[in-house]
């Protein structure tokens, strides 16, 4: 069985983003250029995607530069994640590796680093933000359709897929 290409999906940064709320003295949002920044990466994104992936893959990546790693300490402690990717295409950018620790989910955590990462595209001029995720996502796909982004139909198989991804979400919104 071949594995299935990621969803798609894509915000136009022209319309207005949310305002980005306030936070408190508990919390903190730092970039992985920050001492102990590509360390609290590490530990939430192997809690949120629960395998490891070292920090390298992001030093490696010429598309994801240091200070468009951002992180949510929340007590000192490593909560969420959402990086930027500036793709080639001009005006274009990626929201890539977002990820929530496991013990701070439900909190909104991953929707606020996914807006933090939308405000910087937008100041620095990016017009349009695309990312990718997986169809059982259901929490994050529902956060950034709620943002407003869309599906992007980038195959034959997409429109089947997204009408399943509906589907699921109508009853994930239901149990919560």
């Amino acid at each position: 069985m071949t594995e299935l290409k990621q969803l798609h999906m894509q915000r136009d940064l022209r319309k207005p983003l949310p305002t980005l709320p306030p936070l408190d003295s508990a919390y903190s949002i730092i970039t992985a250029m920050s001492d102990g920044g590509p360390a609290a990466w590490e530990c939430i994104i192997e809690s949120s995607f629960e395998r490891h992936v070292p920090f390298e893959q992001i030093t490696r990546d010429t598309t994801c530069a240091l200070n468009r790693v951002f992180i949510l300490m929340c007590n000192g402690q490593p909560a969420a994640t959402a990086s930027v990717q500036q793709l080639t295409t001009p005006g274009m950018g990626k929201v890539h590796m977002v990820g929530t620790h496991k013990d701070f989910r439900g909190h909104g955590y991953g929707r606020l680093m996914v807006l933090t990462a939308l405000h910087h595209m937008q100041a620095n001029g990016i017009l349009t933000a695309q990312l990718t995720t997986d169809d059982f996502r259901l929490p994050a796909i529902h956060t950034y359709l709620g943002l407003g982004f869309e599906p992007m139909m980038v195959d034959e198989t997409m429109p089947a897929r997204w009408a399943a991804v509906h589907e699921n979400l109508a009853a994930y919104n239901k149990s919560k």
